[in-house]
């Protein structure tokens, strides 16, 4: 046995090369499991030959000291250190030169990786190495490949020619990346690469002269995956992303595509995000601030013949100081024309808007312990899609305030609001100046098993109409609205589990004032549901219901031993003590009583819940709106659910989807939405997925229901997805 204790190599560093390349190789389970299980043996013949500690050590059957001061090694040659171990047939070290050889069946291992090569050979005091005919293997991956030559610099940098790369098991060579060369910076994460070729199915599908990628969790400027798709409204579509690292925390996308039937587009997205890192918010002091810009430009679109844009800017900033907040939001909106969301739009929401709104929220909040304060300064902008969509009002701006005092530590409350805006309608010199200010007193008392509520508040307001700078109308109104509620947790446990019943009961009464000359802003009618169910149903200022009701809700659980809710029912209705006269216009009051609000979910064994929730209008005899789903999950078949939901005289609509792995390749997602009414489809989409151990593909399709025209948009796309090359993409 020979041992050299001052021999330090710098091959360990082709592990790392190697392994950058797969930063985010998946195998799915159908996969074959890559062989790891011979570095247990591996490490404990580690520890037994370096018991030196981090020095080389090197062993062979058979040790000649030439002449010429060159050792040679021949016979089982094992050279080791820390990182993992160095094999060949024989191996000559030349002291004076400082240099090694190593030939025949040569392979290095590490924990991580497998290199075999014809030849290596180590310059010592240049810290540097070369392997020549070279093939890889990663243990934990899939990743495979081969290279000529692979130099490696004393910084761990490797220069490698003619590569060839994949991450299929061997065997399979369903892709392959080639390269006449790839250079690896291992200080800037960043490789470079001449003459790429990727070829699928020994098809080339790609071929790049020079390209620039990161090799590293971190992030790196270049070119991203390509995108494919086509449309009715737009046809075939390609776009190569072009991804900017501006800082660790700011960064940009520029996606130059072409549409054949309208033309050059050009989106872009900047990013950029700064504050206190979240390993340092200690004792709630810290802040932060984002940004999120996306301009979208057609220079001219050929259907309609002219240029098209969107502007979307979206800041944000935030702040904690104690037991003070901050927070300042801002989003602004600008679009060529009405008709961009309709042709762009990737959804049935995005089509359908009948307006886009510009806002910027200020908001401030203190919460002590027996004292919580709050400030909001709320300006807004809607701007009309549609011909149609008239009389929006903005807010410009609007500033309120709430506060709320415990008195001691009594049950008693003392709070005050406020809000003081300015409304303007669009298309209009006409200003509404709105005031509104509102003190309360109010008892809460809670217990385990029961709670209790009352609350009297004083509501006064004032409504300035003025245009053009002059005022042409005033109106003002004050009242005492008076509200309470109690409940209680009733619980009982048995054999099979636990039934808790919760009821509560509610009580408001507001007197009658004229308010038919009173401007309306922001108020309307709002949907019957639980959490309005104590109060008048009608969003905003402008509008106080009037008279009194007495509002109730039960609601039931059962859950069995594991913990799991098996059924829930909850009901509510409002008696009027006193119909309300004050609406909407157009609005039809209850009378007496008002519809009844149910709700019941039930798990059916372990796989299949059933939904149903609803407004039964028991004076009609008929439903207000109602929504029913039956979801079926399983983790073999998959999960599905299918659903009805109507609201009387507007639609009846059904809804249809889910997902199932078909095998162990295939995989399908599916979800529709379907007009009972018309009988036609308004929104769908289906996605088809196969995959195998080193490459993917997805393709499908998506049906938008077009608001403008009322045509039908129907585009597909295809992605295919090379594992291993998926973290490129993703950057």
């Amino acid at each position: 046995m020979l041992r050299t204790l001052s021999f330090r190599p710098a091959i360990p560093a082709i592990a790392l090369v190697l392994l950058g390349f797969n930063s985010a190789a998946w195998a799915g389970p159908f996969c074959p499991t890559p062989n790891i299980s011979q570095w247990d043996e591996l490490a404990a013949e580690l520890d037994d030959m370096n018991k030196n500690g981090d020095e080389l050590t090197v062993v062979a059957d058979n040790a000649t000291l030439g002449n010429d001061g060159v050792t040679k090694l021949e016979g089982n040659v094992a050279m080791s250190r820390e990182e993992g171990i160095l094999r060949a047939d024989s191996l000559e070290y030349n002291e004076a030169k400082q240099s090694v050889k190593a030939s025949g069946n040569v392979r290095f291992s590490t924990a991580e990786l497998d290199v075999d090569s014809e030849s290596a050979s180590v310059d010592i005091a240049e810290n540097n190495a070369r392997f020549r005919n070279a093939k890889f293997q990663v243990r934990s991956e899939s990743a495979r490949g081969s290279a000529g030559q692979i130099d490696i610099a004393g910084d761990g940098s490797p220069d490698m020619r003619y590569v060839i790369y994949t991450t299929c098991p061997p065997g399979n060579e369903s892709w392959l990346l080639r390269a006449d060369r790839i250079r690896l910076n291992q200080e800037t994460g960043q490789g470079k690469a001449n003459q790429v070729r990727l070829i699928f199915k020994g098809v080339p599908i790609l071929y790049l002269p020079y390209m620039q990628f990161p090799f590293t969790d971190q992030r790196q400027s270049g070119l991203l995956a390509p995108s494919f798709g086509s449309s009715d409204s737009s046809g075939f579509g390609f776009g190569i992303p072009y991804y900017w690292n501006i800082a660790p925390n700011t960064d940009a996308t520029f996606t130059p595509s072409f549409m054949s039937r309208r033309g050059f587009r050009l989106d872009n997205e900047w990013r950029g995000i700064t504050g206190t890192p979240l390993t340092e918010r200690r004792d709630g002091h810290w802040w932060q601030a984002k940004a999120n810009i996306n301009a979208d430009l057609l220079p001219n679109d050929k259907i309609v013949d002219d240029s098209r844009s969107l502007l979307d800017i979206q800041a944000e900033y935030a702040q904690q100081h104690g037991d003070s907040y901050w927070r300042w939001q801002n989003q602004l909106i600008d679009v060529s024309d009405n008709n961009w969301f309709d042709d762009f739009g990737s959804s049935l929401a995005d089509v359908s808007q009948p307006f886009y709104v510009s806002r910027t929220t200020g908001y401030w909040q203190q919460v002590k312990r027996r004292r919580q304060l709050s400030v909001q300064l709320v300006a807004e902008d809607h701007e009309p899609l549609s011909s149609t969509t008239t009389n929006l009002i903005s807010r410009a701006p609007e500033l309120s305030f709430s506060g709320r005092q415990q008195l001691g530590y009594s049950p008693f409350y003392i709070g005050f609001k406020s809000q003081n805006g300015r409304f303007s309608t669009d298309n209009s010199d006409t200003q509404t100046i709105r005031e509104h200010y509102q003190p309360w007193v109010g008892f809460e008392y809670k217990q385990p098993a029961w709670w209790v509520s009352a609350r009297a508040d004083y509501l006064a307001s004032r409504w300035e109409t003025q245009n053009a700078g002059s005022t042409i109308a005033t109106e003002s109104r004050s009242l005492p609205v008076y509200s309470a509620e109690a409940g209680t947790h009733l619980e009982k446990n048995h054999d099979k589990g636990t039934h808790v019943i919760e009821p509560s009961i509610g009580f408001r009464a507001a007197p009658t004032r004229d308010q038919s000359n009173a401007p309306l802003l922001d108020t309307h009618t709002e949907t019957l549901f639980w959490h309005n169910l104590n109060d008048d149903q009608l969003s905003g200022l402008d509008r106080v219901r009037d008279g009194q009701q007495l509002s109730s809700i039960l609601s039931s659980e059962w859950y069995n031993l594991e913990g799991q809710r098996r059924l829930a029912l909850r009901l509510g209705q409002i008696w009027y003590l006193e119909n309300p006269t004050i609406n909407i216009p157009g609005e039809t009051l209850p009378k007496n009583y008002s519809t009844t609000l149910f709700e019941a979910s039930s798990m059916i064994g372990q796989r299949w819940n059933v939904t149903a929730t609803g407004e039964w209008d028991s004076q009609g005899g008929h439903l207000d709106h109602s929504q029913i789903r039956v979801d079926y999950k399983d983790a073999v078949i998959g999960d599905f659910y299918i659903g009805l939901r109507q609201r009387r005289d507007l639609f009846r609509q059904a809804t249809l989807g889910g997902q199932r792995q078909l095998s162990s390749s295939w995989h399908v997602n599916a979800n529709g939405l379907y007009s009972l009414d018309d009988g036609e489809m308004l929104e769908a989409d289906i996605k088809l997925r196969y995959q195998t151990c080193c490459w993917a593909i997805d393709f499908g399709g998506k049906r938008v229901l077009r608001d403008n025209s009322g045509e039908p948009d129907i585009g597909f796309f295809l992605q295919l997805e090379l594992t291993g090359l998926a973290q490129i993409g993703s950057q």
